[in-house]
């Protein structure tokens, strides 16, 4: 990953960028520059500057010093870190004067910066126990707080106005900051960089940026430090980093906060945040061509999370394929995490997706979900098993907070990586999920509560949507169904279940199971026709598995209500008929409670869910 994201830096540094500009948040829309008039003493501002990325990369807005860390970036959202001295540390101008001191530089552009801020300090903050109040400035000009999106520090001098950040001082002043600075405790020594591998001054703690996904990397226990010591002698042998490399790093970083980061769950409260760094195998790039790429990467991430047309997939895959970038050299490594005050919360990490796989996945589940689609006359993205469905109906244990993602994760990484995933782990996932509604139990869990229409037909949406899942990981080879059955030969007398049972792939002892749910589900529409809206019959269905003799038992109590019910018709009959004759043939194979659940439960759905739409 390390290797991926200096790769990127690598391109932007190679293209001149020093710096690449935070996001603009808030609704303000305005640069305000404040103006230190050191010709009058007075404080004065400027607030005719749209304010757009452009004009943030031109101030160089590369965002606040996170937690306890100095401020030293004189274009800021919060006016306080320019204006009020009584927090030393979060007051710009001094600790950009204190640094300058105690680091000793020479350079004649920083003093000339130093020399500036001294006469900031000497005429509007003697005592450095004021803080001006910005508002009254801006109200005297006609505007106000809410209108600024970001303020800068300038000065009039001789009647002119001076913008610090774009003196070649500052500049210098802020690579070095940024990139360079070692301290006291962590100074500056020759040894071997762990990135490039190349001997040269290293920096003995990295100290990347707070809350980023380089902390992971941060040394920041002694119990992980080389003898067990802070000494510098032991952080040289931990991780050492060169400055060129830890600026490539951070501007990789950079690159992929404001490009290559999306989130899965878009609807839900809590979200899985994911960032996607490429890796480019003998590729050498511009930077129009790292924009490209991120785009395309992007492009071929949305396809596998979210539904999209199979004509916008085919389009994707034929574009990459005649790509000049050669989209077969371009791995993913997609990190997920997220910002955690000036921490980073590793979750887990995909590695080495190669980018084709991704529309190539959203291709199948495309043709998988467009039979239900057929089948129960809707739409297909109702029907849709991209990632962004696939957390929908996944139950996750959560706490105040945390979410367990692992399980999640671990079969998005499977798809992506060709991997075995666990069979029985859909399948157990799938009757929590059907328990949890059931029962309305969402307490302590990270899964949706329907919005409208109850919880049965989320119930029966989401366990036909694991079927197709189980299909599309079969078709990608990541899964296996379970126990082959005996010779299929038995025709089923319902159209649309074969086109089902055809779609998903079942062995006859699972269609067995699943005919056996269609009836029970008939006779809990007759119970819901008739007032039971609960339907009883559910209650003979235990969600925490069945064993066979205990399947044997359903398939008598069902025949006996469909007679109660008098929904025995000949087609249920029909239907039953055929139960009975695969369930009778293949009784060695129903070995696991849970399996049998799950497809007495799937047919449970089918039947109920068409019974919702065709009256819809």
């Amino acid at each position: 990953m390390f290797d991926a994201l200096r790769e990127i830096g690598e391109v932007l540094f190679s293209n001149g960028f020093e710096f690449l500009p935070e996001r603009i948040k808030g609704r303000g829309t305005l640069l305000a520059r404040i103006i230190f008039d050191l010709d009058n003493g007075k404080l004065d501002c400027d607030c005719g500057i749209k304010c757009d990325v452009e004009r943030a990369k031109e101030f160089f807005w590369i965002g606040n010093a996170v937690g306890q860390k100095p401020q030293v970036v004189l274009t800021t959202n919060n006016p306080k870190y320019l204006l009020d001295p009584r927090k030393p540390e979060k007051w710009a101008i001094g600790r950009i004067i204190s640094e300058i001191n105690e680091r000793a530089f020479t350079d004649e552009d920083i003093r000339r910066l130093q020399r500036i801020f001294s006469e900031v300090v000497e005429k509007f903050f003697p005592d450095k126990k004021h803080a001006y109040d910005i508002e009254a400035v801006l109200t005297q000009k006609g505007h106000c707080l809410r209108e600024i999106a970001l303020f800068t520090a300038c000065v009039r001098k001789d009647g002119k106005v001076i913008e610090l950040v774009k003196e070649p001082g500052y500049r210098k002043f802020l690579r070095f900051m940024q990139y360079a600075a070692g301290s006291k405790e962590y100074p500056i020594l020759p040894g071997r960089c762990h990135i490039c591998g190349e001997k040269k001054e290293v920096l003995t703690n990295p100290s990347y940026p707070e809350g980023t996904l380089l902390c992971i990397y941060n040394v920041d226990k002694t119990g992980f430090i080389s003898g067990l010591s802070r000494k510098p002698e032991n952080m040289l042998k931990t991780h050492a980093i060169c400055p060129d490399c830890k600026e490539k790093l951070v501007l990789g970083l950079r690159f992929v906060e404001q490009n290559l980061v999306a989130t899965i769950g878009d609807e839900s409260p809590v979200k899985l945040k994911t960032s996607i760094i490429p890796k480019f195998m003998g590729m050498k790039l511009s930077y129009a061509d790292l924009e490209s790429i991120a785009q395309k990467v992007r492009s071929a991430f949305n396809v596998v999370k979210a539904y999209r047309s199979l004509e916008e997939v085919e389009t994707l895959m034929d574009g990459l394929m005649e790509s000049q970038y050669g989209s077969a050299r371009i791995f993913l490594n997609l990190l997920f995490g997220y910002r955690r005050s000036s921490h980073f919360s590793f979750q887990y990490l995909i590695q080495d997706v190669p980018l084709m796989r991704l529309p190539e996945l959203a291709r199948l589940s495309y043709k998988i979900s467009e039979v239900a689609a057929a089948i129960f006359h809707e739409a297909i993205e109702q029907w849709s098993i991209g990632f962004e469905n696939i957390k929908k109906i996944f139950p996750l244990k959560k706490t105040r907070d945390r979410v367990e993602w692992e399980p999640l994760v671990m079969l998005f990484d499977s798809m992506m990586t060709n991997t075995a995933y666990p069979f029985e782990n859909i399948i157990s996932r799938a009757v929590l999920f059907a328990r949890i509604n059931r029962y309305e139990a969402y307490e302590g869990y990270d899964i949706e509560r329907p919005k409208k229409g109850g919880w049965e037909p989320w119930l029966c949406r989401g366990l036909l949507k694991y079927n197709l899942l189980l299909k599309l990981l079969g078709e990608v080879g990541v899964t296996k169904m379970g126990l082959e059955s005996k010779a299929d030969s038995v025709k089923i007398p319902d159209e649309d279940v074969e086109a089902f049972f055809s779609a998903v792939g079942y062995a006859e002892w699972q269609k067995a199971l699943f005919l056996l749910g269609v009836l029970v589900g008939k006779i809990g529409i007759e119970q819901y026709n008739k007032g039971d809206e609960k339907k009883a019959v559910l209650n003979k269905i235990n969600f925490e598995g069945m064993s066979a003799e205990r399947v044997k038992l359903l398939a008598n109590h069902t025949l006996e209500g469909l007679r109660n019910y008098r929904a025995l018709n000949d087609r249920n009959e029909a239907i039953y008929a055929c139960m009975k004759m695969m369930l009778d043939r293949n009784l060695e194979a129903l070995r696991n409670p849970i399996d049998n659940v799950f497809y007495i439960l799937s047919g449970y759905a089918y039947a109920t869910l068409q019974a919702i739409t065709s009256r819809r």
